[in-house]
């Protein structure tokens, strides 16, 4: 099986720390490198479009999302939340691959830093986790 990896390179130094997470978690289930795809994007805005462009090949068994959108000054956040979380889900359900969730959401740079570091809280190897989950649930039940 091969998966897809959609990273957004704003706030590159936690995303980085996602994508580690993530790597790790396909790695620990026998993953190899050559199976996961990596595909970088400007910024959580830019994942739905490149998700779905993925999907349409059907050639993943999931795709895991990593982004980080961190409160500001402005409800910039709250726009691109509410826009990127639905697009994701109705490709998933769409395409009826998993659609995993890395994108953080959180209201500090620290918050950010916690979600990312190297330790089983880092929600890259959370999503990577659910994809591997995910692509053995989907396929017991349309069995």
């Amino acid at each position: 099986m091969t998966y897809a990896i959609v990273v957004a390179q704003f706030n590159k130094e936690i995303t980085e720390g996602l994508l580690k997470g993530a790597l790790q978690a396909f790695k620990e289930a026998g993953i190899k490198p050559s199976q996961v795809k990596i595909v970088p994007v400007p910024g959580a805005w830019e994942i739905p479009l490149v998700v779905h462009a993925l999907a349409q090949t059907k050639k993943y068994a999931a795709i895991v999302t990593l982004g980080a959108v961190i409160k500001g000054a402005t409800t910039h956040d709250y726009w691109i939340n509410h826009a990127i979380f639905p697009a994701l889900q109705r490709v998933a359900r769409a395409y009826l691959v998993p659609v995993t969730l890395g994108i953080i959401t959180c209201n500090t740079w620290k918050q950010a830093v916690e979600r990312s570091s190297n330790n089983k809280e880092n929600r890259g190897l959370c999503a990577a986790s659910a994809a591997l989950t995910m692509t053995k649930t989907l396929s017991e039940v349309s069995r």
